[in-house]
């Protein structure tokens, strides 16, 4: 067990907020009962569901099956997994504040649409009709902005993400406050309406190091280890300056620096629960603020000249829209994503069509 720091860390780092990144419903209420007040999910997440709560799925995916003879396997999960969302959302209704994040549940759109604003504007609906405290997590393509943008001026909440650069952060942050300021023009009330944008850090860092790696590259081991706090640090201040109604997020954590590099600002970082329970045995009273604690220039500086698409992930107008979804992070998170995908689509279809010589021979 913790020693319950967890719960402190709001009083020592107000705006600092801390989420539970997970779908199990045990570490959603460990994460309630030590003052968290958010929930996100991801591609990632659901298959870690499905395995610390095995037979509540299979049961699931069986009677969803039953009920419905016609669906596939990735219409089977998508539909379990609304119905548990919709479930464990309201868990989080006694904190729900329309002019705040507090009681938000995040879904990840169908990752495999991140190049179709229809479809992503068409599942933002399905989301937002489970319940008044969901948010849509839109992956930052230039269909992604596209739909980013009208799924905000039809009233609904949206939290960019799949950004590992600062281009892509002020582009969602310009999306979105684009959707805020059509509905102020025409009239319409934008509360209840949550907007913010995810940036992760592990998968950015783990391609400069790999791209150093592969390519003999030498460059100094404390310019690796800041390249994505420097990204971060830097999409952060900016999208302050020039998006403030659009809350930053931070999650996809590597390290220990990936999140303390960051308290004080007015962000969320969303956990998954090995940080929490790390979170939860570290006094927040021993550590500072570092928000404002710049990143050597120098490392910057390397970095930008020995890895050429370092500076497209760290200069504000380093990319266009049209470039993201071939960025390096971009790639690398997405091809995670349906990697991982494929675990659940595994478990539905070990459930609907269960083969018990799976292992003995090849047919």
């Amino acid at each position: 067990m913790g020693k319950g720091y967890l719960k402190k860390y709001g009083d020592c780092f107000p705006e600092t907020g801390i989420w539970v990144d997970s779908m199990v419903s045990e570490n959603i209420c460990y994460g309630m009962e030590r003052g968290l007040s958010g929930v996100t999910t991801s591609p990632t997440v659901t298959p870690d569901a499905i395995a610390a709560e095995p037979d509540l799925w299979k049961d699931a995916f069986c009677r969803k099956w039953a009920e419905n003879p016609e669906m596939n396997q990735f219409e089977i999960l998508w539909e379990c997994m609304y119905d548990f969302a919709a479930e464990r959302a309201k868990m989080l209704l006694p904190l729900y504040k329309e002019d705040k994040m507090d009681g938000r549940f995040c879904i990840q759109g169908n990752v495999y649409d991140f190049m179709n604003a229809e479809k992503i504007v068409k599942q933002s609906k399905r989301i937002h009709a489970l319940g008044k405290n969901f948010i849509m997590k839109v992956p930052t393509t230039k269909a992604g902005i596209q739909a980013m943008e009208e799924i905000v001026y039809e009233g609904q909440s949206v939290m960019a993400t799949a950004t590992s650069s600062v281009a892509q952060v002020l582009a969602a942050g310009e999306a979105l406050t684009k959707g805020l300021e059509r509905r102020r023009k025409e009239g319409k009330d934008n509360r209840g309406i949550a907007v913010s944008c995810a940036m992760q850090l592990g998968l950015p860092e783990s391609c400069c190091k790999g791209y150093a790696d592969k390519n003999g590259i030498r460059i100094t081991k404390e310019a690796l280890e800041y390249s994505a706090i420097a990204v971060g640090k830097k999409a952060y201040k900016l999208l302050k300056e020039s998006y403030p109604q659009v809350m930053f997020v931070l999650s996809n954590f590597a390290k220990e620096e990936h999140w303390t590099a960051f308290l004080g600002g007015r962000m969320i970082l969303t956990m998954p629960m090995d940080y929490l329970e790390i979170l939860d045995n570290i006094d927040p009273q021993s550590l500072n603020a570092q928000i404002d604690v710049p990143v050597n220039e120098a490392y910057t500086e390397e970095l930008c000249e020995k890895i050429g698409f370092y500076r497209k992930m760290f200069e504000e107008n380093g990319m266009k829209p049209e470039e993201f979804s071939g960025s390096e992070g971009f790639c690398r998170t997405v091809n995670l994503f349906m990697d991982i995908y494929e675990t659940g689509l595994m478990a539905v279809r070990t459930a609907m069509l269960p083969n018990p010589y799976k292992d003995s021979s090849r047919y």
